[in-house]
């Protein structure tokens, strides 16, 4: 065991395998009592009520992930998902780390929140968040989240030559629910 804990290593053999473990460490991280009073001191200086509100917190929580959580991938041959917390300890982690993150974050702050998992081909994926607004409660739009890319900001999402392949997904406690769009 390390400084950072120990690791359970689980085998898997699909995409949609995967995400239930990421679906369980946005679950772990948005029962963190460390992690809530992070996304509500992250969120002080927003408005408290209204869609001016949600705009302002869905920037706030997705610049911190972006500016403190550097993107590294993970070894080869292996996928590890870890806590927001973990990926703060660290501060770094690959896609999957910043989605589990920002997620985590705004879940904590009452945001229904999910991933897109996208692929040119249908084998290299990349996942990123997205998070349910206006209004929060009851979303009637799904804003894209992607902290991993340097043009990025709330809204944008990669070209579309690297969406060819598309699964919408929403993070639940009982499990990811996974609608596979292309």
């Amino acid at each position: 065991m390390s400084a950072f804990g120990k690791a359970k290593v689980h085998t898997v053999r699909s995409v949609n395998e995967r995400l239930k473990y990421i679906n369980d460490q946005v679950f772990a991280t948005q029962r963190d009592p460390e992690m809530r009073a992070l996304a509500l001191w992250l969120v002080r200086g927003c408005p408290q009520h209204g869609l001016e509100s949600e705009s302002c917190e869905i920037a706030t929580v997705f610049n911190f992930v972006k500016q403190n959580v550097q993107y590294r991938q993970d070894p080869q041959n292996y996928d590890l998902y870890a806590t927001g917390r973990r990926t703060l300890q660290v501060g770094a982690g690959d896609c999957d780390d910043h989605a589990v993150l920002l997620t985590g974050l705004l879940g904590c702050i009452g945001y229904y929140t999910g991933a897109r998992v996208v692929s040119p081909d249908g084998t290299n994926w990349h996942i990123y968040a997205t998070a349910g607004a206006f209004p929060r409660h009851n979303p009637k739009k799904i804003i894209p989240l992607d902290t991993t890319q340097p043009p990025s900001f709330p809204g944008w999402e990669p070209p579309a030559v690297h969406r060819r392949y598309v699964k919408n997904i929403t993070f639940t406690e009982g499990g990811p629910i996974i609608e596979e769009l292309r």
